[in-house]
């Protein structure tokens, strides 16, 4: 009686696999725009899983920051323009500016660059944070950049939500159609 039961379970099995495979190739002839908006929201995702995963790189973060960073600040009372550059010897470990601040004597860019302390200009009777105001002027592209994500995200909502409404009208038309079609099978005219 083992013998039988054992040589049973793996036809059972076998049932199985092919109903699980017959109602899958079923499921996608009856919604094939669905499986496609799917794979493309599952496409979607994986790129963003992989730009987040990127944007995680100390180096990718640096790179970021120097680019939103403008290359050049006026303080307009003391009629200076600064400038930055990245700095070579910042690893994101240590305690040192990720970009390097400096000015002209005169403002005149033929002459050598004098390079600021800590980002800060003291002349003795005014100290400017010129790496704050270096950090501070980069603010309006990171709201931009966030508003972007805002509006991106708010999209992709919408989005998924017509899908889903679109997906659900689908599926109750073709029930719909199946009840109607039943019916005429039922009940023919004469």
């Amino acid at each position: 009686m083992d013998e039988k039961m054992s040589g049973a379970q793996p036809i059972q099995a076998e049932n199985t696999k092919i109903n699980f495979k017959e109602k899958l190739k079923s499921a996608y002839s009856n919604h094939k725009r669905l499986f496609k908006a799917l794979i493309a929201l599952v496409v979607v995702l994986a790129v963003l899983a992989s730009g987040a995963l990127a944007l995680s790189s100390a180096n990718v973060q640096l790179a970021l920051m120097n680019a939103m960073v403008p290359d050049e600040i006026t303080h307009e009372q003391l009629g200076i323009t600064f400038y930055s550059e990245p700095n070579p010897e910042y690893d994101g470990e240590r305690a040192v500016l990720p970009y390097i601040c400096y000015y002209y004597e005169n403002n005149d860019t033929s002459g050598e660059k004098i390079y600021l302390d800590n980002g800060v200009y003291n002349n003795g009777a005014s100290k400017v944070y010129v790496a704050a105001g270096f950090g501070l002027a980069s603010l309006p592209t990171i709201r931009s950049i966030g508003t972007a994500f805002d509006v991106a995200a708010a999209v992709a909502a919408v989005a998924i939500v017509i899908l889903l409404i679109y997906a659900w009208y689908r599926s109750f038309k073709k029930q719909e159609l199946a009840k109607k079609e039943a019916y005429r099978k039922s009940h023919p005219r004469h």
